[in-house]
């Protein structure tokens, strides 16, 4: 085991990186379908997704997303407040729970990507 390299993340965990205001709107917008009520349906959406973040994340958070809370804090407990706020308000049942949160990773557009990411996975 001589060629094993042993390395550590910055962020607290793998869903700090993919955790974000920016992406969570586009994800609940993500499958709206483009016909009359789409519009609607969208800052509805996005209406009660920016509560559940202000309900959720303390307020340097919400202000700055530079702010030591997104590196530190565990991600997927503050998301899993979210989304069960976020589809309580929405009155369906959660689809995004832990073991599904990988899937915000298609919402990072490529030059998005934490250089840290690059670094370690290549």
């Amino acid at each position: 085991m001589q060629d094993l390299t042993e390395v550590l993340w910055k962020k607290r965990e793998i869903e700090n990186y993919f955790f974000s205001k920016k992406i969570l709107l586009e994800y609940v917008v993500s499958d709206i379908q483009n016909d009359l009520f789409a519009e609607n349906e969208k800052q509805n959406r996005i209406r009660i997704m920016e509560e559940a973040l202000d309900d959720a994340l303390p307020g340097a958070a919400r202000r700055d997303t530079e702010d030591s809370f997104w590196n530190d804090e565990k991600a997927s407990e503050y998301m899993e407040k979210i989304f069960k706020y976020y589809f309580q308000k929405q009155s369906i049942p959660v689809t995004l729970s832990k073991n599904k949160y990988y899937e915000l990773i298609d919402f990072i557009k490529l030059e998005e990507i934490d250089k840290e990411m690059i670094e370690k996975l290549d």
